[in-house]
């Protein structure tokens, strides 16, 4: 059995392995630099990586599926 990362939350879904392969890069940088009150939004890119795996691999309204988009 091979481990998919891209339904552990530790990638986007269905993102490529290496920056080399996408034609784009989203990158979550981690950081409470802008928050004075309530400090916790460093955890963001982790938390929608986390919240991807729920996502639709296929758009109807573009009729693509996720595994077309190289990023």
């Amino acid at each position: 059995m091979i481990f998919d990362e891209s339904y552990s939350g530790k990638v986007f879904i269905m993102s490529r392995a290496t920056e080399k392969e996408a034609d784009c890069v989203i990158y979550g940088m981690p950081m409470d630099w802008t928050v004075s009150f309530r400090p916790g939004s460093r955890f963001g890119p982790n938390r929608i990586r986390e919240a991807s795996i729920g996502l639709e691999e296929y758009s109807p309204y573009l009729d693509r599926h996720l595994e077309e988009v190289s990023y």
